[in-house]
């Protein structure tokens, strides 16, 4: 929602959400941004082609995913029904965004972009140090948007998060060699 206001967009707020009214207003030309997980793009998908809606009006521009494995096949059919590229990020509960694939920037759906501005990231072995590139090991990131610590829980805060503000996100990814 902030991020809506920050750019000056408008913003569709529903009392319940419908993913046949998100398809819809695409179709219209109405929506121009979807952040969204990618089953949500699944349901879109099986939406328009159980429907028969015709997309051509959709004015579509940023087509964005998280929250889980972006599959190259979806991807696929997202460009060619809905005419945008899904650019995928990652980020955690405790600390969202950590990356993001630049919108209009072609990557592979395994990539997750680059770190966001004032986010420091790591990949770190079973003791804390850091791996080459090309090596996978735990993603550690630390930045503005990192959680203070779980609620009236000291310990398990203890055990993901450094005293230096590192979050151990307890996900495995690698820093690509190019």
């Amino acid at each position: 929602v902030l991020s809506a206001f920050a750019a000056g967009a408008r913003l569709i707020v529903t009392p319940r959400f419908r993913v046949e009214d998100l398809v819809e207003r695409t179709a219209a030309g109405e929506v121009t941004m979807v952040v969204a997980v990618p089953q949500l793009y699944t349901k879109m998908l099986e939406h328009i082609e159980t429907a028969g809606i015709d997309m051509s009006g959709a004015r579509l521009r940023v087509a964005a995913s998280g929250g889980a494995s972006l599959d190259p096949a979806l991807k696929a059919r997202v460009l060619d029904v809905m005419g945008v590229t899904v650019s995928n990020g990652y980020g955690a509960t405790e600390f969202v965004p950590v990356t993001r694939v630049p919108i209009g920037m072609e990557a592979a759906s395994n990539v997750v972009g680059l770190p966001c501005t004032g986010v420091e990231l790591r990949i770190v072995d079973d003791n804390g140090q850091d791996v080459p590139p090309g090596q996978s090991g735990e993603i550690w990131a630390r930045g503005p948007f990192c959680m203070q610590g779980y609620y009236r829980n000291p310990e398990e805060t203890a055990k993901v998060l450094t005293e230096d503000g590192w979050l151990a996100t307890g996900d495995l990814g690698e820093i690509l060699d190019n």
